[in-house]
């Protein structure tokens, strides 16, 4: 029997369901996109997890290589999980920067996460791309 622990980013529907798609990838300045995280363990024992939420501003090199510019802590969860249970958490990211390729990162720790939560030292981690304008898009 293998052990492991299931991390997805979803969204809801619209119809109290959770999907994986549908990512709010165009945001406005300000403006609140709401995105669910889901942590499921499937593990013989009950674990404590906690996910780190960052928001990073990044150049990608002529050579495809992305470079971090600027990095801010959105939000920090932590809850102990069940064994065969899921843990959703629903939250809201509010960039308060415009910019194009800014990256949302979730990083997901066993345990307590450290104060500077990296994809180095996160047991997994996702991301997601979005574009930040100062006006909504039409």
């Amino acid at each position: 029997d293998a052990e492991f622990t299931d991390f997805a980013l979803l969204t809801d529907n619209g119809s109290s369901e959770y999907v994986s798609g549908d990512y709010p990838t165009d945001l406005t300045r300000g403006q609140a996109a709401n995105l669910t995280v889901s942590v499921e363990n499937q593990r013989r024992d009950a674990a404590r997890y906690t996910v780190v939420v960052e928001l990073q501003q990044v150049r990608v090199t002529g050579d495809d290589r992305i470079r971090v510019l600027s990095q801010s802590e959105r939000n920090r969860f932590s809850r102990t999980v069940g064994p065969g249970q899921t843990w959703y958490q629903p939250h809201r990211i509010r960039p308060q920067q415009a910019g194009r390729n800014q990256r949302l990162v979730y990083y997901l720790y066993r345990g307590t996460a450290p104060d500077d939560a990296s994809a180095a030292t996160a047991d997994r981690h996702l991301q997601l791309w979005v574009d930040v304008s100062t006006v909504p898009s039409a």
